[in-house]
């Protein structure tokens, strides 16, 4: 039992059928474990004052239905009370019977997903559950017999909020189907510097929740020291001291894990980078003209760059241009680096625009970077865009290759075919 009481109200379905006793029984195994506190639905029906009270009285409230005819929702919003979160077993492929128990072999996995269905609103009331709500996920699982599997998708860092909340965004929009692939247990998130939670921080939780298997999805565009050296030495998986002794130089945790740790292909591995170019070629330059001879565009695309890897970005970024060059109708093309090697210095992007201006009418720029971020694709591209010789010809977005409905698709399909039961 908590040292304190729960924040959050459960309340369950507690009828007859095999999904109504199962719903009473995670709500609960949820009070049991202290993370939410179970009150008598039967009682707000009943219209007994004391619970009545306690339904009514603001706390955060949670519902646990076995079937549509949501009884246990019906019965609070007849109160005027609407939970947080509702979970609707029938919404998890349970099918409803009545006079019969429910399996006992199917409850530790239905209540791990009501878990999850349930922990951002029980997170969002109580940060500090976070601990036992993951302990009680493995336990769930472990008493399942399956794998335990986690999946951990990793980016650079941040100090812009919107570039963080992004990446957040993929987080989001593929947890569920993460958490469908057979013995995927968990999903998190975690930044190499500049924000939490970091690597080290994410890598101790999975082990604190017994997790064997991690698959490390790099949410990154293309090859750099960050993904052949940062992320393996801060996943304690690199020997080299210099690299070690940089980590530390900047503040940032070094965690060997328990579990087995499984590294994901970079975005450019999958093509998506390629659709993604001429989606957003489109949203800028709009409906070709009647006359394909009438206008002459170029492009220019504007990435980070890696002075380690020069090579491998050339070589990918001339590969994108030549798509543009051969399926988008682009009379010319240009790359620049905005980053660290070239000291974040907007020369390059102006000089790139400017020869494509030389032989186009106009010069669409896109920033090919993951997410946004004011200082690159404002201060860096954005200014230079104004500062060149023609910022008249020159069509821009401040954009990046994040949102990107693909993005989430993609983590999902790399996550299933490296995941231990797909093996």
């Amino acid at each position: 039992m908590a040292d304190k009481p729960p924040s959050s109200l459960v309340y369950s379905c507690s009828g007859c059928s095999n999904v109504a006793q199962l719903a009473n029984h995670i709500a609960v195994r949820l009070d049991r474990l202290g993370i939410a506190e179970m009150s008598c639905i039967a009682g707000v029906g009943g219209d007994v004052k004391a619970l009545v009270k306690t339904a009514t009285a603001g706390r955060p409230v949670l519902a646990i239905d076995g079937c549509p005819l949501s009884c246990c929702e019906k019965v609070l919003g007849a109160k005027g009370v609407t939970p947080r979160q509702l979970v609707q077993l029938h919404d998890l492929g349970l099918k409803k019977r009545k006079h019969v128990d429910f399996e006992p072999a199917e409850q530790d996995r239905v209540f791990a997903q009501v878990l999850d269905e349930l922990g951002p609103a029980l997170l969002e009331a109580d940060p500090s559950l976070g601990p036992r709500i993951d302990a009680a996920r493995a336990e769930s699982i472990a008493a399942e017999g399956g794998d335990k599997t986690g999946v951990l998708l990793v980016n650079h860092g941040s100090r812009a909020a919107g570039w963080r909340r992004m990446l957040l965004d993929v987080h989001a929009q593929a947890e569920s189907d993460l958490l469908a692939i057979p013995g995927v247990a968990q999903v998190r998130s975690a930044f190499m510097e500049y924000a939490e939670p970091s690597i080290a921080t994410q890598l101790r939780a999975f082990d604190a929740a017994g997790i064997e298997t991690v698959i490390v999805v790099p949410l990154l565009l293309t090859i750099s020291d960050h993904t052949f050296d940062d992320i393996p030495a801060i996943c304690g998986l690199h020997e080299d001291e210099a690299r070690l002794t940089q980590l530390r130089e900047e503040k940032i945790e070094v965690y060997a894990a328990e579990a087995e740790l499984r590294f994901a292909p970079l975005l450019d591995f999958s093509g998506l980078v390629r659709t993604n170019l001429a989606r957003r070629v489109r949203a800028i330059v709009g409906r070709p003209p009647p006359d394909p001879g009438a206008r002459r565009d170029g492009l220019v695309l504007v990435g980070y760059g890696s002075a380690e890897f020069e090579d491998e970005w050339t070589r990918f970024f001339a590969e994108a241009r030549g798509f543009a060059e051969s399926e988008l109708g682009f009379v010319a093309s240009a790359h620049a680096w905005c980053g660290h090697i070239v000291g974040y210095r907007r020369a390059p992007t102006i000089e790139a625009i400017e020869s494509v201006l030389r032989v186009a009418d106009r010069a669409i720029v896109l920033p090919v970077l993951v997410a946004y971020d004011p200082m690159f694709q404002e201060r860096i591209i954005g200014r230079a865009v104004e500062r060149c010789a023609a910022p008249d010809r020159v069509l821009y977005r401040p954009d990046s290759i994040l949102p990107e409905p693909a993005v989430a698709r993609w983590v999902v399909d790399v996550a299933r075919r490296m995941a231990p039961a797909s093996a």
